[in-house]
């Protein structure tokens, strides 16, 4: 039997990934079968920014579960989304977007899940 690897975001580093994102990636890594797990907490717009400032696009889809927190979701071509802890959703490859936090004081704290389907080994 293979070992099971565990580990707990409380002992994983982040990072800033844009002015409003801190990310905790890579938590679970499974390479066989093209997918990995992080977590990313999302602060509000800075004033005088729209979503479209921060947008960015990813390359492979995206799996999404609030933990915590009420926000926004932009995609591009769609309408701004809001979010609430227990939603769940779909980003798909290459569109921008963009999430963040309907709150100044509390970020949206967010599960998700990437994959590009590419199998390894």
């Amino acid at each position: 039997m293979s070992k099971i690897e565990v580990n707990n975001l409380e002992d994983a580093e982040s990072y800033q990934f844009d002015e409003i994102t801190e990310c905790w990636t890579n938590l679970v890594s499974a390479d066989d079968y093209g997918v990995f797990l992080g977590v990313c907490a999302y602060g509000a717009l800075p004033k005088g920014t729209s979503p479209e400032d921060l947008a960015h696009p990813e390359g492979e889809a995206e799996l999404f579960h609030v933990i915590r927190g009420n926000g926004f979701v932009f995609l591009e071509g769609n309408e701004v989304t809001p979010l609430r802890a227990g939603d769940s959703f779909v980003l798909p490859a290459q569109p921008n977007h963009q999430i963040w936090s309907a709150s100044e004081d509390e970020p949206i704290v967010i599960l998700f899940v990437a994959m590009d389907g590419k199998r390894r080994g």
